[in-house]
């Protein structure tokens, strides 16, 4: 894996404009690591791709993570910084498992970005992630009977997806936070792809009118200036203004 250069993170900002998040998240990905087709990418474990996108967060623009958050009790906007390291774990080591429960013996693998695609849209959030489970069972069985996984009971789904957050806790970050103004802690959602993908619009814009001032200026092409090391341009940029 790559960082993001300047010209990859116009392009993904341009290609990314009308997508999904789950698309613009393998988008990044794809960037960053060439030899891995989108196909690919839409194949790893939530966990995975989560892992990976914090590594090329790092990679790109450094460890320290600025937000806000807003409380969930007297809805105060809050400021919150984290470290990737404080919030990035590791890759997971299986992405296939096995349950037993309610009689039933389930084989399961973790779901995919292929999978997220596919509940997209749909009503509400309980029957997306029986969708999600049902779509991810290998096999079922009742004292050797084949079950469908249609017809497995919520329970049995229910301890299946809570197997699945155990084998790849990063597919779902989470961070403590207390609110300064009420003193409400809560368990924050952290979600990288958002996050990420808020940064690269920001910054694909910034470098946009880099290249408008640097091109009226100079008279350079867009594609020798995004090629540019950071420190150059921000060089050419300080005497433009001068």
């Amino acid at each position: 894996m790559r960082p993001l250069s300047a010209r990859d993170i116009v392009q993904a900002w341009e290609w990314g404009q009308e997508q999904h998040p789950i698309d613009r998240a393998l988008l990044l990905l794809t960037l960053a690591q060439p030899e891995l087709s989108l196909t690919q990418a839409a194949t790893l474990t939530v966990g995975q791709r989560n892992v990976r996108l914090l590594m090329l967060r790092e990679q790109t623009l450094g460890p320290r993570l600025n937000g806000v958050a807003t409380c969930p009790l007297c809805q105060t906007t809050l400021e919150f910084a984290l470290d990737v390291h404080d919030i990035r774990g590791p890759e997971p080591a299986v992405t296939r498992g096995q349950i037993e429960a309610g009689g039933c013996t389930v084989h399961f693998r973790l779901p995919t970005s292929a999978d997220l695609a596919t509940i997209v849209g749909l009503p509400d959030a309980g029957s997306a992630r029986r969708q999600l489970v049902e779509r991810c069972v290998d096999a079922a069985s009742t004292r050797g009977a084949v079950v469908a996984a249609s017809d497995l009971p919520e329970t049995v789904l229910a301890t299946v997806l809570q197997a699945m957050r155990e084998l790849d806790p990063e597919a779902e970050t989470r961070f403590d936070l207390i609110c300064a103004a009420c003193g409400h802690l809560w368990s924050a959602l952290f979600d990288i792809t958002s996050f990420f993908w808020a940064e690269i619009q920001a910054l694909a814009q910034r470098l946009l009118q880099d290249v408008i001032t640097l091109a009226r200026t100079y008279g350079w092409r867009e594609v020798d200036i995004l090629a540019m090391s950071n420190a150059r341009r921000t060089y050419y940029l300080e005497r433009a203004a001068a």
